[in-house]
């Protein structure tokens, strides 16, 4: 089979990358818009807006089962494509919303666009014969999230503050359409996995039929199914911490401060150090191995959550500026384990495994009702001010971080995994009880 060239695999690097920032862009700014929101629609408060939060991830799982299933079976790049032009349409419906129901709806479909494991899946395949490479090229890729981050931080500073007609917030959806020349372009230049094809005619040789759902046959092994549920529950528990500081972090720290514009700096900040901790950390995974680079940022993040119940307690704003970059730099486990998931499972059901298992983790983390619906019982009990309330409920992070810290050591290290496209068994061949 014509290998892929060195600018192809760039192209695929792209196309993932374009994916992960529309990604981070969609469901960053509806954080930033929260105060807006709930001045537009009467009625809307905290818990209101969790709704949407949290009902926007709970549809990624949805959707990557979906669109997962279609990088499986059919092929990387069109579910790639596909999934980032659904999202696009649907998000810039937001933009037009009438009413909360219309935005809810809207977000809430919009979710179902998700592209990660099937861009991990392009970024791992591409670099099948190089895993010594594998973990920075995913540190790359989970970094330009951080570019979405930024970017919602600042169209959220640039357009909000103007007196535009029918609201200001309603714009920062409608920049939501930035891919599609981009998509128009991937469409006519960007390959097909060339491992994906090698797969799909091995699998026509053998005259087996590729499943409508690859990710069932997962469940064939009781390997599989331990890997499975294993790296879900550990993927769920860190997408929970990390949605507990971050979905309401722009509204606490406006609050806490007095700085109506601090939450939005703070976003960009706090991306910055994001960024560095992927790229760095998921490269000294390619050294040392994704358990141990994994337990080093649970680490770093418990930490910056003990800072950041003590700032909430004794109001201090420099310390809680503090805790949050500490934070963003220990988001080094995002560069590992898109990269760590890919390793575990075979070509067959790479991408719809990667994407099923992250978006259940992000999706049914449901931090935005678990802290809309806390922070409300905390102040009412104990007769705290609405942001101290609030910043309590995101401290409860701080109890989920033991069983962090021991997952890890119960999946297989994969550093050096040379990536094949058809395996000897359904599921990696990895020993789970390997050190």
């Amino acid at each position: 089979m014509e290998k892929t060239t060195k600018s192809g695999n760039r192209l695929i690097f792209v196309a993932a990358c374009v994916g992960w920032i529309h990604d981070a862009y969609n469901l960053t700014i509806i954080t930033l818009l929260g105060t807006s929101i709930i001045n537009a629609f009467p009625g809307i408060g905290d818990f209101e807006l969790g709704l949407i939060f949290s009902g926007q991830f709970i549809a990624t799982f949805v959707g990557a089962i979906v669109f997962g299933s279609m990088a499986d079976r059919i092929g990387r790049k069109p579910a790639l494509i596909f999934s980032i032009l659904w999202d696009t349409v649907i998000t810039t419906l937001s933009a037009f919303s009438i009413n909360y129901w219309w935005l809810f709806i809207t977000r809430i479909m919009s979710g179902m666009g998700v592209s990660w494991g099937v861009g991990y899946a392009l970024v791992s395949e591409s670099f099948a014969t190089r895993p010594e490479k594998r973990g920075l090229a995913g540190g790359f890729l989970h970094s330009t999230f951080i570019v979405g981050f930024v970017l919602a931080s600042v169209v959220a500073q640039l357009i909000i503050p103007l007196d535009l007609p029918f609201g200001s917030w309603r714009y920062c959806f409608l920049v939501s359409l930035f891919p599609v020349p981009i998509l128009v372009l991937l469409n006519f230049k960007m390959k097909e996995s060339e491992m994906m094809e090698e797969y799909k005619e091995e699998m026509k040789r053998r005259g087996q039929e590729i499943r409508k759902v690859p990710i069932l046959n997962v469940f064939k092994q009781e390997k599989g199914t331990y890997l499975l549920i294993v790296s879900a529950i550990m993927l769920w528990l860190s997408q929970l911490v990390y949605h507990n500081l971050i979905d309401f972090g722009p509204r606490y720290i406006d609050a806490i401060s007095g700085d109506p514009n601090l939450g939005s700096r703070m976003v960009s900040i706090v991306g910055i150090f994001g960024a560095i901790g992927i790229i760095g950390f998921g490269a000294l995974s390619d050294k040392i191995g994704r358990k141990i680079v994994f337990f080093i940022n649970m680490l770093i993040q418990f930490l910056a959550v003990i800072l950041f119940v003590i700032a909430n307690a004794l109001i201090m704003v420099g310390l809680l500026v503090l805790a949050y970059i500490i934070f963003g730099f220990g988001q080094g486990n995002s560069g590992v384990q898109g990269v760590w998931l890919t390793e575990l499972f075979a070509t067959g059901e790479r991408a719809s495994t990667a994407s099923t298992v992250y978006s259940f983790a992000r999706g049914f983390s449901l931090s935005g009702i678990i802290i809309g619906l806390s922070s409300s019982f905390i102040a009412d009990s104990f007769g705290l001010s609405e942001s101290v309330a609030l910043g309590w409920a995101m401290g409860l992070a701080f109890f989920f971080y033991i069983p962090l810290l021991i997952l890890p050591w119960l999946l297989p290290e994969t550093k050096g995994k040379i990536i094949k496209a058809v395996e000897d068994e359904d599921v990696a061949d990895l020993d789970v009880l390997k050190p």
